[in-house]
């Protein structure tokens, strides 16, 4: 059936169907015919209701059809089939409208969010969904879970139910009360998918028995599955049971080694269905596969699995195996069902984890009231309560209530974007929501309607309890009693055809080639381009030596320095699997100066600007705190150095009275050192006088700015110090004050802001890629490993038994990885779809793609050999289904790797004198506060010598120095003004800038200074150790060939002034940096190796000349 046959069904408004829309097929144009195909079929226009995952798919879905009935009102022009199609729709909606008089305003279609639509539902039934009326939904809930847990805890040493069940628990976890605490607060967080399974066990026997059942027919239907393909080999249990009886001789003549194989005691081999037969089955496991579950190779065929090449016969079942075994491994989905069979759980080995499962069933009840009393506290819900609370409003297929049944009249055609997403909640809703559609269809002349869309290829959500299984049930099986016509799209209107063969291509290979819904598995769909293919590689994958990334990001920057320079609008993405994944990135973008966008990459937490300002908070909350009295005397205002410390702190006692040991500083420290101390003591005393008297943010802030912190806070992290102070503003408003555990939570929660404001290039995580798209995408850090899940107190899975779905469901019972308990069955289950789910996250990531994509990692180098990396990384999956060359690649050719710069102590220069510090913020309402908070007066020209020194820095690095300004430098130099928190001003500064730039670059000096040299560095930071010499930059140093000279090069931004002669100019400039180019040359006559004469200079891009400096007397 052709592509534009199944989209014509899946918009007949008769049909209830499941679409299967991978990648770029163009689901939001199908729904958004759907939704205008269903319009005249109904007679309010809420009885449509679609439901999205996000409020800007449902904003985006809500504005497509608007749009859609816009052009059709005014008539506008079509183009293609496609939007003559659409046309006709909205033109019939239209007339319907009209007839209806619907006023189609955005506000009246009933296009939601699930989560909006839950909230809808509770607010209607307050108290039968026990939300008691209008509460806040919380986006992170984790402290009122924390808090239900403390509350749960207070009933330990209890003598009733609750306090002997919290004991046998704690017993289990020996004590652990803070691992067990996690535990429990994790599994609030997913009680939407046990809450319905799990209460008080008022028959444990029974509860028991029924777990044993569901356990014994999974054993059963596994071994059956694994009966039926050993079947093919008439003699393959004979050959087991011969293994089986040597090794019995080779154990009882006390020959068998460490590695021998243990026989099964029963004799013979019992190969049935039956659990029974269970370890005689992992017995033959053992011989098929190797202890990393992989199918045993001809030289693992030896004597310790029963094996031997003594005799003519021997040689013969032994050839025979291996034949077998040869046979299993070129089928992978065999050899993955001898792996589960491995796993298969022995109900008698999991006693243990039972007793805990019956103390959690009735421990988790409890929480779950007291995690209710902590809502109605807080008026604060999070979204599982809200999804749960959601049902309970609906009521049952027994009992509907009133909402139920006036929603039953309500509506007629429900709509469901992304159903891979679904979690178990959402998807009972959706079943109450639809019941009794079905009898109703069988007499009505215009059926109700039920339209899914998704694909199970992007399912990827699984931290949120998005469940895939759901999907492919759905697409099978229907929702309640609607059965679903499966329609499968194909054809692809975003990637270019290069892509799209790669991606069929790599992911049928990397996709299982049957659906297994218990395991995540999903089939991958083919797709069709209608983009041409372009020439060149459309998926390019490239290995690099192991230098934390270093070379690959330096790799990345000039591929898109590249592209830029030749497309400057195409948009271009850098996807990591974890933030720490782009870091490197981050740093290479940085040092070539291409602006970039970042999407939550950077935890504020880690800023050292934040943990200055939360060594002050602390401070302030508890003078006692003595690690946060260190942290004040090490922060860059007070600057003491360890040597520093240990005089002023010699015989001082714990707690460390701060104010004191400040006092004493300029009878212990140096004059510099001590007035630094002085000043910070002075600053907190007058913190102390002013406590209580100003708003908190300004307080703080205040402190912050006498302390002269901006003076040392690089420019591009003021806004960092303006987020804290922000966040203390809201601690304010919700009455929490200076709590320190609050603002720690909270910090741990923000990101710093990260890149410029409007640039093509973007970069963030995989998972929030999805649904983007981009010219260019680069997914770099493919070779590191996946993060191991954490262990879990409670694990469950539903398994489908012959009358219905049984559920299986075990706790931690400190068992090994490998253990047959039914728990460690269960962990192995949930691994196997994690690392389904994150080869789908790849396929995500590729298909943001429209013209080519690149993917990378590193791999371990021994010489000029390179060793392939392992299947269990992403980067050795796709190797090893990829047909393509791989490029092995030490890196750009003209840039060496681009390590990040190492951490500076930095330290106030000089105390401020006496100057009344105001805060920026007072009297200012939010909306006027300034951007950046501490800027002196020149600071357009603090701003342009940045800029400029950037800039030349850049120009260095160039094997071929520009005749001017290129437009990359343009780009560089305008992103470091955006970085120094110049908005009105940028346009002018930007020109003069790239007017410096010019006339450096048009000067024969200036070119001189600017090219390839021996030993050439530009900005090149020096610290010393021992503090002599403190911190240095040296803008440019070189070694000249021709004299054998080594040249210090300061830049400087300014000119003659108006009415100054060249000669006085050139006098104060000498004068005046004459120290500090003296400075210069100590240190790099320190650092060399060999003397050589060195020679210090001034240059003037505005003049432009070079100022030759005498340092030697």
């Amino acid at each position: 059936m052709s592509d534009q046959l199944i989209r014509e069904q899946a918009i007949d408004p008769d049909r209830s169907v499941c679409v299967t829309a991978p990648a770029g097929s163009g689901k939001t144009a199908l729904l958004t015919q759907r939704f205008m195909a269903l319009m005249p079929r109904v007679a309010k226009l809420e009885q449509i209701l679609a439901l999205t995952f996000t409020r800007k798919a449902a904003a985006e879905m809500r504005a497509r059809i608007l749009s859609e009935l816009d052009a059709a009102r005014d008539n506008r022009p079509v183009n293609d089939d496609f939007e003559r199609q659409s046309r006709q729709l909205a033109s019939t909606a239209l007339d319907h409208a009209t007839s209806m008089g619907w006023s189609l305003q955005a506000d009246g279609f009933n296009i939601r969010t699930i989560d909006s639509f839950c909230a809808y539902l509770t607010r209607h039934m307050p108290i039968l969904s026990e939300s008691g009326g209008l509460m806040q939904t919380a986006d992170d809930a984790r402290p009122l879970y924390e808090e239900a847990v403390r509350a749960l805890f207070q009933s330990v040493g209890e003598p009733n139910p609750t306090g002997e069940a919290l004991a046998a628990l704690l017993l289990a976890y020996h004590n652990n009360w803070a691992r067990l605490s996690e535990m429990l607060v994790e599994l609030l967080g997913r009680r939407g998918d046990w809450a319905g399974l799990l209460g008080h066990h008022n028959n444990p026997q029974a509860a028991e028995q029924a777990v044993n059942r569901a356990v014994a027919e999974l054993v059963s239907t596994q071994l059956a599955k694994v009966g039926k393909q050993i079947a093919r080999y008439s003699d393959f249990q004979e050959l087991c049971e011969g293994a089986a009886g040597r090794l019995r001789t080779r154990h009882d003549s006390h020959q068998a080694t460490a590695r021998t194989l243990k026989p099964p005691a029963h004799a013979p081999l019992e190969l049935s269905a039956d659990p029974e037969h269970l370890e005689q089955w992992r017995f033959v496991a053992s011989l098929v596969l190797t202890g990393g579950d992989q199918v045993r190779k001809g030289g693992g065929v030896t004597v310790d699995i029963g094996f031997s090449a003594e005799s003519d016969e021997a040689k013969r079942l032994k050839q025979r195996f291996v034949a077998i075994l040869d046979a299993v491994r070129a089928d992978d989905s065999l050899r993955r069902e001898w792996v589960e069979l491995r796993r298969l759980p022995s109900m008698d080995a999991s006693a243990e984890g039972w007793q805990l499962v019956l103390h959690l069933s009735h421990l988790l009840p409890v929480l779950q009231a007291h995690l209710l009393l902590v809502f109605r506290q807080r008026s604060q819900v999070d979204h599982a309560h809200v999804a749960l609370a959601a049902e309970m409003a609906l009521g049952d297929e027994e009992a509907p209530t009133d909402l139920a049944l006036r929603l039953d009249y309500q509506l007629e055609h429900i709509l469901v974007d992304e159903f891979q997403d679904t979690s178990l909640p959402q998807f009972r809703l959706l079943e109450r929501l639809t019941r009794g559609w079905q009898e109703h269809n069988s007499g009505a002349a215009i059926p109700r309607t039920l339209f899914i869309v998704g694909d199970g290829m992007q399912s990827i959500y699984g931290f949120r309890d998005a469940n895939v299984e759901l999907f492919l049930r759905a697409r099978t099986r229907g929702i309640s009693d609607i059965p679903l016509v499966p329609l499968y799209l194909s054809r692809n209107f975003r990637s270019q055809a290069g892509i799209v063969d790669w991606v069929n291509a790599t992911f049928s290979r990397l996709f299982p080639e049957q659906e297994d819904s218990v395991k995540g598995g999903v089939v991958h769909s083919p797709a069709e381009a209608t983009r041409e293919k372009t020439s060149g590689a459309a998926v390019s994958v490239a290995l690099f030596p192991k230098q934390r990334g270093a070379v690959e990001a330096s790799f990345i920057a000039e591929q898109i320095a590249d592209i830029q320079a030749h497309e400057p609008t195409a948009s271009i993405a850098i996807l990591g699997r974890t933030r720490s994944n782009l870091q490197p990135v981050i740093h290479a973008l940085k040092a070539r100066g291409l602006p970039f966008t970042g999407r939550d990459l950077d935890p504020l937490d880690e800023s050292v600007v934040i943990t200055d300002l939360m060594s002050l908070c602390r401070w302030l909350a508890n003078p006692a705190d003595s690690v946060a009295a260190l942290g004040l005397l090490r922060a860059p205002f007070c600057g003491l150095r360890l040597a520093d410390l240990q005089t002023l702190l010699e015989g001082v006692a714990r707690p460390l009275p701060l104010l004191a040991v400040l006092d004493a500083a300029p009878a212990r420290l140096h004059a510099a050192e001590a007035a630094r101390a002085t000043h910070l003591r002075t600053t907190l005393s007058w913190a102390r006088e002013k406590r209580g008297r100003l708003a908190l943010d300004i307080w703080i802030e205040q402190i912050w700015q006498r302390l002269a912190m901006s003076a040392v806070t690089p420019v591009d992290r003021l806004i960092e110090a303006r987020a804290f102070f922000d966040l203390l503003r809201e601690a304010e408003r919700q009455g929490v004050g200076l709590d320190i555990a609050w603002l720690e939570y909270e910090v741990a929660r923000l990101y710093a802001p990260q890149g410029a404001q409007q640039t093509s290039i973007e970069l963030m995580t995989l998972h929030k890629a999805k649904g983007l798209e981009f010219d260019y995408v680069f997914i770099p850090r493919l070779d590191r490993p996946s993060r191991a899940d954490t262990r879990q107190l409670l694990s469950w899975n539903l398994h489908q038994g012959p009358e219905g779905p049984e559920v299986l469901i075990a706790a931690d019972d400190s068992s090994e990885n490998g253990d047959p308990t039914l728990y460690q069955y269960l962990v192995w289950l949930q691994r196997q779809r994690t690392e389904a789910e994150i080869r789908r996250l790849l396929y995500v990531g590729i298909t943001r793609g429209r013209r080519r994509v690149w993917l990378s990692g590193e791999v371990e180098s021994e010489g000029q050999e390179y060793r392939m990396p392992g299947e269990k990384s992403l980067l050795g999956m796709v190797i090893s289904a990829t047909d393509e060359v791989v490029d092995f690649s030490t890196g750009p050719g003209s840039t060496e790797p681009i390590e990040p710069s190492p951490a500076v102590f930095m330290r106030l220069k000089s105390v401020p004198r006496g100057r009344e510090v105001d805060s920026v913020n007072a009297g200012l309402s939010n909306a006027n506060r300034p951007e950046i908070l501490a800027v002196n007066d020149n600071r357009v020209d603090r701003a342009v010598g940045t800029a400029m020194h950037r800039g030349l820095e850049l120009v260095a690095r160039y094997p071929e120095l520009p005749a001017q300004c290129t437009a990359q430098l343009s780009t560089a130099i305008r992103y470091s003004l955006l970085q120094s928190g110049l908005v009105g001003d940028i346009e002018a500064a930007q020109q003069r800038v790239e007017w410096l730039l010019n006339q450096a670059l048009g000067d024969a000096t200036g070119r001189w200074i600017l090219a390839q040299h021996e030993e050439a560095h530009c900005e090149l930071a020096i610290v010393s150790g021992s503090g002599e010499f403190g911190e240095s930059v040296i803008d440019r140093t070189f070694v000249d060939r021709a004299t054998g000279e080594r040249w210090i090069i300061d830049y400087k931004t300014s000119g003659p002034g108006e009415g100054q002669s060249v000669e006085s100019f050139y006098s104060y400039l000498s004068a005046r940096y004459k120290d500090q180019l003296k400075r210069y040359a100590n240190i790099m006559e320190a650092l060399t190796a060999s003397p050589m004469p060195v020679r210090c200079g001034l240059y003037c891009p505005a003049v432009p000349a070079i100022i030759e400096v005498d340092v030697t007397c």
